[in-house]
């Protein structure tokens, strides 16, 4: 299962959806383990789970850890995936709406790039300082390799559609853009 949150404001706990708490069918652990997608199993996070008398579960004691670590702030964009055994990986998207790409990601040391991430995206560690930049070209699309499905979170006046494209990197083309993420405001419009 996968679900996607959105950091609206900084907190020491962040609730799970209430469809991911049903998916567990009454099973309520204890702790929960987050690794940030693309480090394979190298770096796991221990986060306490907690539950409120409605229900609600949290990730608590840990959560405010694995923020710090990887610098993330209000306006980012979080995906879950639920892998079982208690097991969360993380993929972050930072403000400039594209994935972040941490040091400890599998490829980040052997120079190749991933087509999770874009040349803009390229973030080493926690500052934006070690970016790059290039023009990106041709309007080729192409579905994600982990089949991510979006829904509109319930933000109330606040959802907001989310469209997702990738940037493939096509030899001998340059960098194709197709993994962007965009977040628009949702607008009725009246047809006359």
């Amino acid at each position: 299962m996968e679900f996607f949150t959105v950091i609206l404001e900084k907190s020491s706990r962040l609730v799970l959806p209430h469809n991911f708490v049903k998916m567990l069918d009454g099973h309520r652990p204890q702790n929960m383990k987050l690794r940030q997608a693309g480090n394979g199993l190298r770096k796991l996070w221990d986060v306490e789970v907690v539950f409120d008398a409605d229900g609600r579960m949290y990730l608590d004691r840990g959560w405010k850890q694995f923020v710090r670590a990887y610098d993330l702030g209000i306006g980012y964009f979080l995906v879950f995936r639920y892998d079982g055994n208690v097991t969360f990986a993380v993929k972050v998207f930072d403000t400039t709406m594209c994935r972040r790409r941490y040091q400890d990601d599998d490829d980040a040391g052997n120079g190749s790039r991933s087509s999770e991430y874009c040349d803009r995206c390229y973030v080493y560690g926690s500052s934006d300082s070690g970016s790059k930049s290039s023009s990106d070209s041709g309007d080729s699309k192409s579905r994600s390799d982990d089949g991510l499905a979006m829904d509109v979170p319930e933000l109330g006046d606040r959802a907001m559609p989310i469209v997702l494209e990738e940037y493939i990197p096509q030899p001998g083309l340059g960098l194709r853009r197709s993994k962007r993420i965009k977040m628009m405001k949702e607008k009725v419009k009246k047809q006359e």
